[in-house]
């Protein structure tokens, strides 16, 4: 679930910089709408959803990353979609375990706020 791509790829291949969410445009309510049509697709089949991946770079402005993680998991719950976030030490563009900060590539010492948010919502869903 790669939307809105604006905002989840800023920075990279070429794509503006500087997208903050949420705004007038672009909000939960926004995302909620352009994913009912896998809420029916869920109800039409009766069966179970999978996120299989999702995102946000670390280096939108402000706590635009961490909002937009809030918002797309409420719903994801919400619908009680399974899903698992991309991507745990693949890229550090997505990574959790670093910081706002664009050129820096170190692993943060203490957990992000974006870390936190994730680890609360597996607690959720522990066996």
């Amino acid at each position: 679930m790669y939307y809105p791509i604006s905002f989840q790829h800023q920075g990279i291949y070429g794509r503006t910089k500087k997208v903050s969410y949420p705004t007038k445009s672009l909000n939960k309510r926004h995302i909620a709408k352009f994913l009912k049509k896998v809420q029916a697709f869920q109800k039409k089949v009766k069966g179970k959803i999978w996120v299989g991946e999702f995102s946000s770079v670390r280096w939108a402005p402000k706590k635009s990353s961490y909002n937009y993680l809030k918002d797309v998991l409420d719903i994801f719950e919400k619908n009680k979609w399974d899903w698992s976030y991309h991507a745990f030490r693949e890229a550090d563009a997505w990574s959790l375990e670093h910081g706002g900060n664009q050129a820096d590539t170190t692993r943060s010492p203490t957990p992000t706020d974006r870390q936190k948010l994730i680890m609360k919502y597996f607690k959720r869903n522990s066996l």
